[in-house]
C-alpha cells in the first residue's frame, strides 16, 4: 500500500467563460520546478509533479493498481491510497 498526498493545481490558473482552465500547452499543468530554501541556503532546482485525482486514478488503474481517495481538502488537495 502507498499513501499519496497531492493537489490539483487548477486553482492556480485562469478560467474562461466556459469554466475551462487556461494551462500551458507544452506540459501538464501539474508539472512544476521546485527549489528549497533554508535561511540563506538554496537547493538545486528539481522537478515536482502534482496530479489531479482523475488523471491519477486513470493512470493507476490502467497499470493494475487500485486508487482510493481517503480525504479531500478545501483547496483541491487530497490523500489517496494505492494498492497493487
Amino acid at each position: 500500500m502507498l499513501l499519496i498526498d497531492s493537489s490539483d493545481l487548477r486553482y492556480m490558473y485562469d478560467t474562461g467563460d466556459d469554466e475551462a482552465i487556461w494551462v500551458p500547452a507544452d506540459r501538464y499543468y501539474g508539472e512544476l520546478e521546485f527549489r528549497l530554501r533554508y535561511k540563506k541556503e538554496f537547493s538545486e532546482k528539481f522537478p515536482w509533479l502534482f496530479l489531479d485525482k482523475h488523471l491519477f486514478a486513470h493512470l493507476a488503474e490502467s497499470n493494475g493498481w487500485t486508487f482510493e481517495i481517503l480525504h479531500e481538502g478545501a483547496h483541491y488537495d487530497y490523500l489517496a491510497k494505492l494498492m497493487p
